[in-house]
């Protein structure tokens, strides 16, 4: 198992209510992710399940403070190219909690 610290911009889609329009709503996201087993896929490295705990500073539509929760899979592509998929569970002050699914892409800046 590796743990490394992340610093992002998480963009999401989030609707405020069941009558409310979705907005696009934009955090700075800080926190720790862990890499907890490989998975052999064939390529030049072992793609990964993950686990990432972040707190979020919301940047627009109202929202201050948040924690996410985002459970997934890292599919290492190429030796530095990743592809990930998961679900983020994202919890504000004061919001109910919203469950959405994540798609990302990522460059790994490791030697291995």
């Amino acid at each position: 198992m590796a743990c490394w610290a992340t610093v992002g911009v998480y963009p999401t889609i989030i609707k405020p209510s069941d009558s409310g329009e979705a907005k696009n709503t934009l955090f700075a996201k800080t926190g720790v992710t862990a890499y907890l087993f490989e998975v052999p896929t064939g390529g030049a490295r072992k793609s990964e399940i993950f686990t990432s705990v972040s707190y979020l500073r919301g940047l627009n539509q109202g929202w201050t403070n948040a924690v996410q929760f985002e459970p997934g899979f890292r599919w290492a592509m190429t030796k530095n190219l990743d592809f990930r998929v998961g679900a983020s569970f994202l919890k504000g002050a004061d919001r109910p909690l919203r469950i959405n699914p994540t798609i990302g892409v990522s460059w790994n800046f490791s030697r291995n």
